[in-house]
């Protein structure tokens, strides 16, 4: 799934769970929005992002951690995360989760951490669609 160019209408929930896939949505230099599939067991280890962050619990529930504690997000909850704040989360069931990334500005050419850290949550078997990616 190619991201949103501007204007089009997306589909932000999965056709079925588990068997859909995290993907990017809306891709810009100043905000990444993602679909992320989270299975029931799935941990995502403690990582940060280049900016501020929202988290949507669409359907589901996890495990979020954050600014020294964890805390429940289950269908319908929502979360702010600070600028580069270190977070991480554990499915508690199958889940659906919206992340919108408010991107703080960074050099040319720098792989960013949200990038980075995707490639290294996920297992080879099941890739974001947003590995490998630049700046240009």
């Amino acid at each position: 799934m190619q991201p949103a160019q501007p204007g089009e209408r997306v589909q932000i929930r999965p056709a079925k769970l588990p068997d859909s896939h995290s993907t990017t949505l809306v891709k810009t230099e100043k905000l990444h929005i993602l679909r992320l599939v989270v299975s029931a067991g799935k941990e995502i280890p403690q990582h940060s992002a280049p900016g501020e962050l929202i988290v949507q619990c669409l359907e589901g529930r996890i495990a979020f951690s954050c600014l020294e504690r964890s805390q429940e997000l289950a269908g319908g909850d929502l979360l702010y995360v600070p600028d580069s704040e270190p977070h991480s989360l554990t499915g508690l069931e199958d889940s659906v989760l919206l992340l919108t990334i408010f991107l703080t500005p960074r050099e040319k050419g720098e792989v960013s951490e949200v990038d980075e850290t995707s490639m290294e949550s996920f297992p080879a078997s099941d890739p974001p669609s947003w590995t490998g990616t630049t700046i240009s």
